[in-house]
Order: C-alpha cells, then structure tokens, then sequence
C-alpha cells in the first residue's frame, strides 16, 4: 500500500502525523468501522478478525483503511454456528483501543501519567472525566 501502514503513519513520522486532520481521522476510523462491520454481518463467512491493531490497518493513496493480517482470525459459519457475542466484544474492544490510539497519536502501551492512569484508555477517561479531552 503506497502509505503503509497506519502504524507507521501516526507513530513512526511527526510530519506525517500532522497531515491526519479530523476529516481524515474521522474518514479512517469509518473505514475501520465499515469494515468490521463487512466481516461480522454481511460476509458470507462471518469473521472476527481477533488481532485489529493500527499496525494491521493499511492506507491506500486516498488514505482509506484497509484491515489486513488475518492470521489470527476466526470464521463463523453462520447456519452451523452463530456470530459469538463474546468475539465480537473482543473486537469492538479492539477497536476502541486502535480508535484512541488514531486520535491520541500515542501506542497503547502502558504507560504512567500524572493522573496515575496506567493505561492509554485509562489517561484518556481521566481526561474525559476532567473535561481536558
């Protein structure tokens, strides 16, 4: 893909990191959404991609998200056994994950901020909470 991915993107290259507006954040993590939407409802095989992560989502040269790396995936074959709830949660918690890291700009790794938080998710209630988000 001509951007990489958007790993490398947002973390690797400050320059890059600047070219993601909010239109842009905004038109990848729809992307991402639409995508993970493709692959729990409407595919013909019902996958939960089991690894969403901003390293395993590329960017094509409009800049939209292309979910790649499948190795940890899992299919659902739908008539023998119904999407489970508890993956698809996974997922979506993924997701929520790799959404904050594209808006932050920072990995979610742990991390210790002044507010004690532990986490990216973490830092990013305590900010929600004192309204500095």
């Amino acid at each position: 893909m001509p951007n990489k991915s958007l790993d490398s993107f947002i973390f690797s290259d400050p320059v890059k990191r600047r070219l993601i507006d909010w239109r842009q954040c905004k038109h990848i993590i729809e992307g991402i959404a639409q995508g993970l939407l493709y692959l729990h409802k409407y595919s013909r095989l019902r996958t939960v991609h089991r690894d969403l992560k901003s390293s395993n989502i590329l960017l094509d040269s409009h800049m939209n998200p292309k979910i790649s790396d499948f190795g940890m995936a899992r299919i659902f074959f739908v008539v023998i056994c119904p999407l489970n709830m508890g993956c698809m949660a996974f997922s979506l918690q993924n997701l929520m994950y790799t959404l904050i890291e594209i808006v932050s700009g920072r990995r979610n790794i742990p991390f210790y901020a002044t507010d004690n938080s532990s986490t990216l998710l973490g830092h990013a209630w305590e900010l929600w909470k004192a309204e500095d988000a």
